[in-house]
Parts: structure tokens; sequence; C-alpha cells
């Protein structure tokens, strides 16, 4: 089952396809040292690194990792949607985009901003600095991030029925 909505992006239209999607719920509670190498090592294994959560390059022990460690990469794919580049492997100067080499601390770093943001630039940029907080226990849910870009596609189409 599919649903279609169209959003006027930067004086151009975009069609998102928006399917029903079945979340099984998953966590894992990290017991001992042993295992979070083993998990540290996996996601050096299967992830970028530029996409990749920072409680996956030394996740502690004693902790729960949950849906909201997917949740990070999401946060990382919306950044590069809009400017083309993961948020940790790119740096902006004057009005170019350059490509940095992507590395933990870089992940723990702020998300860097174009000089001269457009609206649109900072919409994105505020929505990926919320979903892409350092604190994996602070970090919002998937059902979370739904609502409020709901409520925000909302807010753009009631201010394009206001223009027309």
């Amino acid at each position: 089952y599919r649903r279609q909505r169209q959003m006027c992006i930067r004086d151009r239209y975009i069609i998102l396809l928006i399917p029903t999607i079945y979340l099984i719920m998953l966590s894992l509670y990290i017991t001992c040292t042993v295992q979070a190498l083993r998990i540290a090592d996996e996601a050096a294994q299967n992830c970028t690194a530029s996409y990749r959560p920072p409680e996956l390059y030394d996740p502690p022990t004693g902790i729960i990792l949950d849906t909201r460690t997917d949740v990070w990469s999401l946060g990382c794919l919306l950044f590069a949607w809009w400017f083309g580049y993961s948020p940790f492997e790119c740096e902006f100067s004057s009005n170019t985009v350059k490509v940095t080499e992507c590395s933990p601390l870089r992940v723990l770093a702020p998300i860097p901003q174009p000089t001269s943001p457009s609206p649109g630039d900072i919409t994105i940029i505020k929505l990926s600095e919320w979903i892409l907080q350092k604190d994996f226990t602070v970090r919002p849910f998937t059902s979370d991030i739904i609502a409020r870009v709901r409520g925000m596609l909302q807010s753009l189409s009631q201010s394009v029925d206001n223009k027309v």
C-alpha cells in the first residue's frame, strides 16, 4: 500500500512516496565489553562511517540500543538528500561544499552550516540537529520524527494554499 504526497521544494516538485512500514522494535542490551567490541566491529564492517551513530563507534556497557540508533542514519540521509553529502563528510566554505574525511571525532562535531543558508536550508538543518543528537537517550524515536515532518508538510501545504 502506498500513498503519494506532493510538495514544492526549491521551486521544483518532488513526489514523495510514503509506504506503510511495519517496524519491528528491537532493543539490544550491551552487558559486557566483549559484546560492545563485537557490536563496534560489526558496525565498522557494515555501516558507512559518515552515517554511523556515535554509540556504535565505542559502545558503552550497561546500555540498551534501540531504534534511535537507526534514527541517526535517517538524520544523515535527510541532510545528504538536501545538501548532497552527509553532515559528517562535508564543510561549507563560501558558497561551495567541500568533502572532508569522516572520523569518530568528526561525528561528534557540530553539524556544518552554509555561509548564506536559504529558508529551506535552515529548516533542514534544524530538523537534522534535532534528529542527530549525540546522546542517543534523548534522540527522537521514529514516530516523533514522522509526527514532526507531517506537521511541517501541513504548514508548507497551508502556506502554499494561502498564496494561491
